[in-house]
């Protein structure tokens, strides 16, 4: 049975391993990006191969973008819940995160681009606990750093895709497909 939302099944490691991100980045991002960013709303949702997975939640995440990495602030962070199903069976699953996690990276474009992070040079003290729903039993802890490094998909930190920013806004994306199935998902920020 998958309990941890990083590691959320063959079909999303194959659909995120094969979405190009358009041209390099490796511009220094524009005056709309850099800065500090509140989670407001996230939403990934994963499919393929009789597996599937949503999340959501997650708000009050901060992420920090400067010109050559990423900081997220895990501290008041509110939980991620998820429900996946696959094999004939259907479970809803919570993650907590919490401490600090920087990815270096950089993304091109001034109110709309892309964006690369490298997911080897992840590094801090992020932590992330996970339960069943209706449980506060933690069945597992892990390092989100240590996560990122080996590909898995960690629904707060997305590591390439397309970004929308204004002033006030800033909305990250990732969305594709293949044989193996697909995967969407949406981070929404405010200042």
């Amino acid at each position: 049975m998958v309990t941890r939302l990083g590691q959320v099944g063959l079909a999303a490691a194959l659909v995120v391993g094969v979405v190009a991100v358009p041209g390099t980045a490796s511009a220094a991002p524009k005056a709309c990006a850099l800065g500090t960013w509140t989670l407001t709303k996230h939403a990934l949702s994963v499919s393929g191969d009789g597996f599937s997975l949503k999340t959501q939640g997650g708000k009050g995440t901060k992420l920090t973008i400067a010109a050559k990495s990423v900081k997220y602030d895990f501290s008041k962070t509110a939980r991620v819940t998820g429900k996946a199903s696959g094999e004939g069976i259907t479970f809803s699953i919570w993650t907590k995160y919490s401490k600090t996690l920087t990815v270096s990276g950089s993304f091109k474009g001034k109110a709309k681009g892309t964006f690369l992070l490298k997911p080897k040079t992840a590094k801090g003290t992020a932590l992330a606990e996970q339960g069943f729903a209706g449980s506060t039993k933690v069945d597992e802890r892990y390092k989100v750093a240590t996560a990122v490094k080996k590909g898995d998909v960690e629904p707060l930190v997305l590591t390439e895709g397309k970004f929308t920013c204004s002033k006030k806004a800033l909305r990250q994306s990732l969305a594709g497909k293949s044989p193996e199935g697909k995967v969407k998902i949406d981070l929404w920020y405010k200042r």
